[in-house]
């Protein structure tokens, strides 16, 4: 499989591959000399998010873009119970590791800023730099030991009262691309959104 882009003419073809990692082929794509830059891509897309900032990163830096495990290329039927941070976490660890290539600098969009700091905590050793790009993901006591939480808001219509099922996100979501492993994820992450609020 090659990734196309009309944004950057000296990257129209780039080849897909492949590192097999806990029992999983991960994708990525990986172009340019230099330093290791590791991208890992937010909930609801994958690599290709990365293209239009591929030219621009590959100046300095030997760039190599995931696909987290469940994500394109893979057609996902959204069952089992391999979907989760903890797992993605694993994976990039064992991403990293069986690139030979470390330290590397690790950067993480959305989820994937959530995936690339939790990496940093577990395993500091692997990268130069970190680079968190609106880190979402759960939110735990991990995060911050010390921290003491405050009074809950009261007032009508805050998070704490208007609580977000599942369904009622999913339900927007049913004919995402007629995926059922986007609508899986997403109802994943309706899930954590639910705890939150909490």
């Amino acid at each position: 499989m090659l990734l196309s882009t009309r944004i950057l003419p000296e990257l129209v073809r780039i080849p897909m591959q492949s590192l097999h990692v806990n029992g999983y082929d991960m994708a990525y794509l990986e172009v340019g000399r230099g330093p290791p830059l590791l991208c890992v891509h937010g909930s609801l897309c994958d690599f290709r998010i990365w293209s239009a900032v591929l030219g621009p990163l590959t100046r300095r830096h030997r760039v190599i873009a995931v696909s987290l495990r469940h994500f394109f290329p893979d057609h996902w039927d959204g069952a089992g119970d391999s979907y989760s941070i903890a797992q993605h976490v694993d994976d990039v660890i064992a991403f990293i590791e069986r690139l030979d290539a470390q330290p590397v600098d690790l950067m993480g969009h959305s989820r994937g800023g959530h995936i690339s700091f939790r990496v940093a905590q577990r395993r500091p050793d692997l990268l130069r730099k970190l680079i968190l790009a609106e880190p979402g993901g759960e939110l735990d006591a991990t995060l911050d030991p010390d921290f003491k939480p405050g009074p809950s808001p009261s007032r009508p219509g805050s998070l704490r009262q208007r609580r977000l099922s599942p369904r009622a996100i999913s339900t927007g979501a049913r004919d995402l691309h007629g995926c059922p492993g986007r609508r899986r994820r997403l109802e994943a992450a309706a899930g954590d959104l639910g705890a939150i609020a909490a």
